[in-house]
């Protein structure tokens, strides 16, 4: 139920993901605990969703702008065809169709450009709550974790390779001094240990 209870949380925002990372490392020192795992991958999966979301919505702009475009086009090509043939109400009908479309352009443009910052903040709180994450993960792991404790933060740090790719010589370095904890995870991380 904790993995369940730490999501709700998280989804209410009656909790950071910074607060959950904080909790689960603290408490990682005493591993004995199933849930840990599924309360790490709960939090990485919540922040990765949110980056996800602002890209998402990054996208769908660039493709109403793009729409609006090829409609802002088409319709000033009409409106230049129904002018031609003297179809004036037409050629009225079409330039403001080509205006809306022209509006359109704009407030999707002025949405475009303030969608970075909120995908920038998505990326980077994505990036520090796995790597903290794992990072602390690791040292407790590393500290007499079980093989199965070990393997389950291995396979934490696989599935998060991406967000994890910047922070590779830290992660080894937090698995300590033994050379087989530091192989296993630049193994998991697709790196090689020095």
């Amino acid at each position: 139920m904790a993995p369940i209870a730490v999501e709700r949380l998280l989804a209410l925002d009656l909790v950071t993901p910074a607060e959950v990372v904080n909790w689960v490392v603290q408490r990682a020192a005493s591993f004995g605990e199933d849930d840990t795992y599924e309360i790490a991958s709960t939090v990485c999966d919540f922040v990765r969703a949110g980056e996800l979301k602002a890209a998402g919505k990054k996208t769908a702009l660039m493709n109403k702008i793009r729409a609006a475009e090829a409609e802002a086009a088409d319709a000033g090509r009409a409106a230049e065809d129904f002018a031609s043939q003297g179809r004036v109400y037409e050629a009225q009908q079409a330039s403001a169709a080509e205006a809306r479309a022209v509006e359109e352009i704009t407030g999707c443009e002025a949405e475009l450009a303030s969608a970075d910052a909120p995908l920038m903040r998505a990326r980077a709180l994505n990036r520090e709550t796995c790597v903290t994450l794992c990072s602390g993960l690791i040292k407790a792991a590393s500290h007499g974790a079980s093989e199965r404790v070990a393997s389950r933060v291995l396979a934490l740090c696989r599935s998060r390779r991406v967000e994890l790719a910047d922070a590779t010589a830290d992660l080894i370095k937090a698995a300590g001094t033994k050379k087989t904890a530091k192989t296993a995870v630049a193994h998991a991380l697709g790196a090689t240990a020095h």
